[in-house]
């Protein structure tokens, strides 16, 4: 399916029918992956034959035709930068919607989006370098021990 979605020529309708696809790997009652959700990857012990791919497509499809068809009275924009560097003018935003980094208990966005990520053709390789990427994960680099601690010789 993917192969086919990628000979589309016209690149709205390529990434349009990306996304759809990319949202049937997984979904609340098991999609086309047999994993429960974003949360849960592996697949569960489930007396319930996996969802078929083109089933799945058809009803995303749909759903989505009818959200284009809604038009929003308000204008909105959608960026895709670093919160920290917006490009935008002060007191231009009304609301500012952030996925921020969480102290304690970060979301894995690499295990939560890495079924989608591969569906669409990354390799793991890839995935490992996206994820060095993100805000908020278990990982910690650039971080110098003498910046957080005082050391003392003892």
């Amino acid at each position: 399916m993917l192969c086919e979605i990628e000979l589309l020529e016209n690149t709205v309708m390529r990434d349009f029918f990306t996304l759809i696809f990319s949202a049937i790997i997984i979904t609340k009652s098991g999609g086309v992956s047999l994993s429960r959700d974003l949360a849960h990857t592996r697949p569960h012990k489930i007396e319930k034959t996996p969802a078929s791919a083109f089933t799945e497509f058809q009803k995303r499809l749909q759903r989505n035709l009818q959200n284009i068809l809604f038009k929003p009275e308000s204008r909105f924009a959608i960026y895709e930068a670093d919160a920290k560097k917006l490009p935008l003018a002060d007191n231009s935003a009304d609301l500012i919607v952030t996925s921020p980094p969480y102290a304690n208990h970060a979301i894995d966005y690499m295990r939560a989006h890495k079924f989608s990520l591969v569906w669409l053709g990354y390799g793991i390789d890839e995935l490992s370098e996206i994820r060095r990427k993100y805000i908020g994960g278990d990982s910690v680099r650039n971080i110098q021990l003498s910046d957080c601690l005082h050391i003392r010789s003892l």
